[in-house]
């Protein structure tokens, strides 16, 4: 967002913002942590997808942080780094807790309970199927989004992205 072309005091009001931001967000996260600690829990379906939901919005805003220094993310603008932030605290986060409140309330509203081998099986290919599609996009840096080809020499901060690709390519199948 910052290499639009908005000007340093403009770039510097966002980048405020978005670590003001941070610090609700990460009290949000430690009081759903304390909230866990001091109950009974019930390994069901919907637990493991809320606590999917917790891995992938820590994961997600971890980058955020990172992402709110402007300098980094001019440097990280259009890059599969922020492709894996966005859909880390966004969307696989929403799913996750789309799918846990699924599994809750379906027995309830039409009193047919789902299968929990199936419904666990579920949350695990989920979870690890998130993390192996999006998990190398972070290690692929500054790889940008937009080039068909890229370049035969290593220009990215981590790795080359064409194996880290075909591993996401394999995984967004599921």
């Amino acid at each position: 967002m910052y290499s639009v072309g908005l000007e340093v005091d403009t770039r510097a009001y966002f980048t405020a913002a978005t670590s003001i931001i941070a610090l609700p967000t990460g009290i949000k996260v430690f009081s759903w942590l304390a909230t866990l600690s001091g109950a009974t829990l019930h390994f069901s379906v919907p637990f493991f997808f809320a606590s999917a939901f917790l891995l992938l919005f820590s994961l997600g805003g971890f980058t955020g942080i990172i992402l709110a220094n402007a300098a980094i993310d001019l440097a990280l603008h259009d890059t599969y780094f922020v492709v894996a932030h966005f859909h880390y605290v966004l969307s696989m986060g929403a799913i996750s807790a789309l799918f846990a409140a699924t599994y809750y309330w379906f027995g309830k509203i039409s009193a047919f309970q789902l299968c929990l081998k199936l419904g666990l099986l579920h949350a695990a290919l989920f979870t690890l199927a998130i993390n192996f599609l999006f998990a190398p996009m972070h290690l692929l840096g500054r790889a940008p989004t937009t080039l068909i080809t890229f370049p035969s020499i290593n220009t990215y901060l981590l790795a080359p992205p064409l194996p880290y690709l075909a591993i996401a390519a394999v995984f967004a199948c599921f």
